[in-house]
Parts: C-alpha cells; structure tokens; sequence
C-alpha cells in the first residue's frame, strides 16, 4: 500500500493498484442527524412489517430461529395484535428510536428470552456454549435423576 500526499486532506492511503480509498470508500460527509434520519428512514422501507418487532420504543428484527442475534439468544414474541399468533425467534437490535420516528414505529410486541432453546440452538448450529459445559448441565441432570429415582414406571 502506498501514500499520497493531499493538500486539503493530509495523507491519503491508497490500494496497490493505485486507487484511492476514498474512492471506494467515499468518506460519509452527512451530519449526524442526516445519517440518524438515513438510517431510520432505511429501516422503515426495507424491513418487512411482519419481520417488525418493537418493544419499549426499541425497534428488533425477528429471525429465524439458529440465526445469529443476541448470540443466538431465544425470544418469545407476543404480539400487541392478539390475531397474530406468537413466534419463536432471534432478534437483532437495531437500536432505541429516535421521538421523530415513534408515530412511524410504534410498540406492536413484548418480547421474553427463553434460555433454554438457545442451548438448543446453539448446540443445534455447532456452538459450545459454557453453560452446558460447565457442570451447570450436570447439576441439572442430577437433580432430574434425584427426582425419577423414587418415581413408579
């Protein structure tokens, strides 16, 4: 990688083959409250409305459950819609949104982690997860045998 010398910008970087970074990578000149609206805007056209969830004034998008998200964290969604039935998923955060955006997004769900499918999940999709390996996973089938022992079949 070689260096150019820019008078109004300093050092400028470019690739081996001479092109400039910046070039491909145009340096994003919007003040932040452009790049918030963007970004807002972006997300109100292009995520599907039934992929939406919104709890709290924090905008998540639901994917299929093994997706990543939340590390591969489990959620139970409940919709405020009680016609739509609840969904097992991940969820990706987006981030809480801005006052200017709320009457646009409105809350339309609660949301609840279920521990345990991500286990499942995660075992599922080759991941080792600490808390099975641990001796938590252990102490559990412990206490399951301790309890059967004792039980007719």
């Amino acid at each position: 990688m070689s260096e150019t010398r820019d008078e109004h910008e300093g050092t400028r970087m470019t690739t081996t083959d001479n092109v400039e970074l910046d070039e491909l990578f145009p340096p994003d000149l919007r003040t932040d409250e452009e790049r918030t609206r963007d970004f807002w805007t972006d997300l109100i056209d292009n995520v599907d409305d039934e992929l939406r969830v919104i709890v709290a004034g924090r905008h998540f998008v639901a994917h299929l459950f093994g997706s990543p998200g939340f590390g591969g964290e489990a959620y139970r969604v409940k919709w405020l819609d009680v016609e739509r039935p609840d969904v097992v998923c991940n969820l990706s955060f987006q981030g809480v949104i801005p006052d200017a955006f709320r009457t646009r997004l409105p809350d339309n769900a609660s949301i609840r982690a279920i521990p345990l499918l991500r286990a499942v999940g995660a075992i599922a999709a080759g991941v080792q997860l600490a808390a099975v390996l641990d001796g938590r996973a252990n102490t559990r089938r412990e206490r399951d045998d301790e309890r059967c022992e004792g039980a007719e079949l």
